[in-house]
């Protein structure tokens, strides 16, 4: 499936793009093939300006920015396997609906899945979207563009690293204050370390173990 999504993006990315550029088919292939991976494996790097592209070009990276890396990876994002797991829990809803004498379990490569694993998964999906739309609120407070805003959030949270806009692959986040900064950096923390674990921190019935 991850390979499936890196090739799907982008020829995407690619027949869009040439389609409004002079670039030649091999340039802007490159170009794309490079852009999805890095921004799939949340590597960070950029060999174009992509935020000149056009809006169907930089939906398609956003879109790619949602997906992050595959399970066990030090990468960031949301994960492929989460995806996975939610769209056949829902699916499953979807069934018991229908059928709602039905005992329907949720099976990933040949393996059912616990509620354990279920609650976990959409736990997560719940905090990395409520973080994501915290930052973003914060930054365009700041009186920032909603697109500066929000890329900014996806990309520290996610820890991808460029978004668009005013933090797009030509720029940085240095034009941001010290506060600023220090939210953001924070925002890369929770992000990094998956939610479960910092909340855990910021738990008092944690800390009463000490």
């Amino acid at each position: 499936l991850y390979i499936v999504v890196f090739i799907v993006l982008s020829f995407i990315l690619t027949f869009e793009h040439i389609n409004i550029s002079g670039d030649s088919f091999y340039d802007t292939l490159k170009h794309s093939l490079f852009t999805i991976a890095s921004v799939l494996t949340t590597t960070g790097f950029a060999t174009i300006d992509y935020n000149s592209w056009s809006h169907l070009a930089i939906a398609t990276i956003f879109l790619a920015m949602l997906f992050g890396a595959n399970a066990g990876s030090t990468a960031g994002g949301i994960k492929i396997i989460r995806h996975i797991i939610i769209f056949k829990t829902l699916f499953s809803e979807f069934k018991r609906t229908l059928h709602p004498n039905n005992i329907i379990s949720v099976f990933v490569d040949g393996n059912k899945q616990n509620e354990k694993i279920l609650d976990s998964t959409f736990g997560f999906l719940t905090l990395f979207l409520i973080t994501v739309g915290i930052i973003t609120i914060y930054v365009y407070a700041k009186g920032y563009d909603a697109m500066s805003a929000i890329s900014a959030a996806l990309a520290t949270v996610g820890n991808i690293g460029p978004g668009f806009s005013l933090v797009g692959p030509a720029c940085n986040y240095s034009f941001f204050s010290d506060i600023d900064k220090i939210v953001l950096s924070f925002a890369m923390l929770i992000g990094r370390l998956e939610f479960y674990t910092v909340l855990l921190l910021l738990s008092r019935s944690f800390w009463h173990k000490f």
